[in-house]
Formats: structure tokens, C-alpha cells, sequence
């Protein structure tokens, strides 16, 4: 009865331990995301507002094979959720997801470590685990009205990692039903499950090369399934809506090549053109060199396989998709390379896990400098993401309701309706406002793209119009400009006709 009594007291502890750790942990990601929890917007989220944008994005993300995508907006419809209600609440759905994926990949690794009571190991185990779920890449998820889906394809594929290599019993099948949950929310998260999964069994197998082989080759061909799975999916729904948004082919061997360096660059070196560029690529070449000192010190040289094929993997996964893919087509956004974004946090807990490089305080006081130094970077990219997205609706806010006063005062002093607005680009167009960073898809300008000049300004003014793309028409009328900043000389009135020319 004692011991019962005992156990009870320490199971009621260490529940108690585990909510305060995942209040603690929530209250910071709502710090670093609490801008999200305002109206915001992405290129596409204007475009959903319009008339016909609940039922085009139900078709949009059915034919891409992103079911649950198509499914939130089909509830929103029904349910007739204000526009504005749901992508907030999506983002602070968003918000709770990635952090209970932060919070079952930290208390996973905390067990099968069998850490214990050590504060400082489980502090640096929770910079760690931060770093592989709120990095870099994985900022971009929260800024779309479908932010909850696409954190929920990144809990399915961290809880799927946790239990496929845990002792649970049938736990292939919860695998296989969370990674089929993944590809329905969003492909691309299964590509965590593969690189987690593959640090916890060379972890949980270390010293038995047969074994890490055999399971690491089995989880491979889990990942190819999954993708292939997605693939016919995608292909399915694509032609059974007859509705192919995205043009596959096969490229020539010289296309793919010139892919694969092409994205390794952009990816890698020039880090998506982030700044600052190429701060990745030196923590790696910090890691590479521990985790090289850790392998001539232990001279167990199979670690440098797992290590060559965490790093491939991380850089190659992301490029794969763009091999069935036209050159003048290909195109690369952070949330596409989310993988990549966790290869830091990942090489780190496999510096700790596998090679226990943290017993030697040297390297632990490296590895604790490094991990401290990810943990703010990603949170400064979440916080700096959300602020340049605000800037930058509010910035499009100021330019269309300017475009607005200016339509108006045309109507009255002509006693004209409008009805016609065709739009089209200047000589050199630009994606962000002078003075913005570059944050890829997070703060890219709604008046940049023809697509969402007319469901912006529509947003706010309230008004229809039939909108053309026509950038010969254009051209007649700003032929050589090239504005850096908006002005009303971008606007051509003719009749019932506005030209607007994008800068």
C-alpha cells in the first residue's frame, strides 16, 4: 500500500510538473505569434473573401490532395464563421498545436533519455526541440487562414515520430493512420516524421548497425509510401475534379541537375534569401565540427552514415517535388522546406542523444551557446514575421483605400460607374515595400500579384468589378515606367475603365 501510495504521489507530481511545463511553453509561443491573433493577411487570404473563394479554395486544395485544407473552409462556409473569425482563430489554433508538437517531442525525448530531475538538461533538451518545430521555415504556416491545418499536419508527423519508435502496442497502426493525416493536411510535414524518427533509432539502437540499418530502410520506404501515396492522391482528385492547377512532367537529367544546385543554393547558401543570409550554414559547419571532434574521440565511425544522411536529407527532401515539375514552374517557399529549417535543431539532438557530446563540458558549453543562439533567432523570425506581415496588410490597406478615394472622386466628377479595372506590371516590379525585409510569402505585398489587386481593393470598398489582366493594354499607357513606391500617376481612367499599373 505504500509503495501504491508513493507511486500515485509522484505520478500526481510529475502530471502537475508536465502541465506547468506545457503553460510555460504556450505562454511563450503566444508571445512570439500574439500578432497572428489579429486580422491578418496573405496574398492568398484576400482571395478567399470574395464570392467565389470559399468554393474555389475547397476546389483548390482538394486538387492538390490537401483534403483538410478543403475541409476547414467547407465548415467555414456552412457554418457561415465571419471571414475575419476564422483567420484568426485558425492562427491561435495554430498557435496551440505547434506548441503541444514542441511539448510531446521535449517530454518524448526527456523519457526515452531518461533525463530525470536534471533542470539543465531538460532546459537545453526544450531549446532543442524548439528549435526542430518554430523554425526558421515553419514561421511562414501561421500567416494562412488554413494556419490550423498545416500545424496540425506538423503535430500528426511529430506524434507519429514518437510513436513508431516508442513500446506501444499496435503502434504501426497509429503510425500509418497519422501519417495518413499528415498527407491530407499537408505533405510536407511527413518529411519531419522521417528525419525525427530516423535520430530516435539510431538512439534507441546505438551499437547495433544491423538493426539502425533495417529500421532506418523501413521508415525510408514509410516516407516513400507516404509521398507516393500523396502523389496519386493529389493525381485523383486532379482529374476527377478536372481541375490540374499544378503541371507535372518528367525532367531530362541536365533539368534535374541543374534543380538540384539551383535549390541547394538558394536553400542552403543564400538561405531563401532571409537575412541574415548563410547564419544556418555556419551553425551547421559549427555542428559538423563538434560532432567530427565527437567521432575521432569515440572512433565509432558509423555515426559519420547517419550523420551524411540527416544532412542530405534535410537539403534534399525539400528539392525532390520540384523533379515532376516544369523549369518556368518550379518555385520554393519556406514552409515548403521546413525540413531544412529543422536540421539544426535536429543535428543537435543528435549531438546530445547519440553521440553524448554534452559530457564533455567544453562541448556542452558550445552546444548550450548554440542552441541559446537558434532558440532566439527563431523566435525573433516568429515575431519579426508577424510584424512585417501586419506592416505590410496595413501598408496595402493605405494604398487601396487611396485607390478607392480615387475611383470615387472619378465617378462623381464624371457621373460615371465603373465597372472595368484591368490590371497590369510596370518595367520592374517589386514582391516587397522598401525598407521591408525579405520573409518570402509572410510579407510579400498584396498589390505585387494581378491575383489579389482585385480581392483586396474589394475587400475594403465593398464594390465589384470585372477585373482583366492584360499587361499590353498596360503597356500602352506606362510604357518605361518603373515606380518603387505607389502614386496616383498609376492609375489611367478611360470611360468605364480604370488601367492600374502594379509597381
Amino acid at each position: 500500500m505504500k509503495k501504491a501510495e508513493v507511486q500515485m504521489i509522484e505520478k500526481k507530481k510529475n502530471n502537475k510538473n508536465q502541465m506547468y511545463t506545457f503553460f510555460v511553453m504556450l505562454m511563450f509561443a503566444v508571445i512570439i505569434c500574439s500578432n497572428f491573433f489579429r486580422m491578418h493577411f496573405s496574398q492568398d487570404t484576400y482571395c478567399i473573401n470574395v464570392d467565389y473563394g470559399y468554393d474555389r479554395y475547397i476546389k483548390h486544395f482538394l486538387s492538390i490532395g490537401r483534403i483538410l485544407g478543403a475541409v476547414q473552409m467547407f465548415i467555414t462556409k456552412k457554418l457561415n464563421i465571419p471571414f475575419e473569425t476564422m483567420v484568426i482563430g485558425s492562427s491561435v489554433s495554430a498557435t496551440i498545436l505547434l506548441t503541444l508538437s514542441w511539448f510531446i517531442l521535449y517530454s518524448y525525448t526527456i523519457k526515452i533519455a531518461k533525463i530525470g530531475e536534471n533542470k539543465k538538461k531538460q532546459l537545453l533538451i526544450a531549446g532543442i526541440t524548439f528549435s526542430i518545430i518554430f523554425n526558421f521555415c515553419t514561421f511562414e504556416t501561421l500567416v494562412f487562414a488554413e494556419a490550423i491545418v498545416l500545424a496540425f499536419s506538423i503535430l500528426c508527423a511529430t506524434l507519429a515520430s514518437c510513436i513508431y519508435t516508442s513500446n506501444l502496442k499496435r503502434k504501426n497502426v497509429y503510425t500509418a493512420i497519422l501519417i495518413f493525416l499528415t498527407i491530407l493536411a499537408y505533405q510536407t510535414s511527413t518529411s519531419l516524421f522521417l528525419i525525427i524518427t530516423l535520430v530516435f533509432i539510431a538512439f534507441k539502437n546505438k551499437g547495433n548497425i544491423k538493426e539502425i540499418l533495417k529500421k532506418s530502410i523501413y521508415v525510408g520506404l514509410i516516407y516513400g509510401v507516404s509521398m507516393i501515396l500523396g502523389l496519386l492522391i493529389t493525381k485523383f482528385m486532379g482529374n476527377y475534379l478536372d481541375w490540374v492547377e499544378r503541371e507535372t512532367t518528367l525532367l531530362t537529367i541536365k533539368e534535374m541537375i541543374q534543380t538540384i544546385f539551383k535549390y541547394l543554393d538558394f536553400i542552403v547558401i543564400k538561405n531563401f534569401y532571409i537575412e541574415p543570409k548563410g547564419w544556418n550554414f555556419i551553425v551547421i559547419i559549427f555542428l559538423t565540427i563538434i560532432f567530427i571532434a565527437q567521432v575521432i574521440k569515440s572512433k565509432e565511425y558509423f555515426h559519420i552514415l547517419e550523420y551524411i544522411v540527416l544532412v542530405a536529407l534535410c537539403c534534399i527532401i525539400p528539392i525532390l517535388p520540384l523533379m515532376a515539375i516544369p523549369i518556368k514552374d518550379q518555385y520554393m517557399e519556406t514552409r515548403m522546406a521546413m525540413v531544412f529549417g529543422s536540421l539544426a535543431g535536429t543535428l543537435l539532438l543528435y549531438l546530445i542523444l547519440v553521440m553524448k557530446a554534452d559530457e564533455t563540458k567544453v562541448i556542452k558549453d558550445i552546444i548550450s551557446i548554440i542552441t541559446i543562439t537558434l532558440f532566439v533567432i527563431n523566435s525573433i523570425y516568429f515575431i519579426r514575421s508577424s510584424s512585417e506581415n501586419i506592416a505590410t496588410g496595413y501598408i496595402d490597406r493605405n494604398i487601396a483605400k487611396s485607390i478607392i478615394y480615387n475611383i470615387e472622386k472619378y465617378e462623381k466628377e464624371n457621373d460615371i460607374k465603373l465597372k472595368k479595372i484591368v490590371v497590369g506590371y510596370d518595367t520592374n516590379p517589386i514582391y516587397y515595400y522598401e525598407g521591408q525585409i525579405m520573409l518570402r510569402s509572410t510579407n510579400g505585398r498584396g498589390l505585387a500579384t494581378n491575383f489579389t489587386v482585385a480581392p483586396l481593393i474589394e475587400y475594403y470598398c465593398g464594390e465589384k468589378y470585372d477585373w482583366y489582366v492584360s499587361q499590353e493594354e498596360i503597356d500602352e499607357r506606362f510604357l518605361e515606367k518603373n515606380w518603387d513606391a505607389y502614386s496616383e500617376e498609376q492609375l489611367v481612367f478611360e470611360g468605364d475603365t480604370l488601367y492600374l499599373c502594379v509597381y
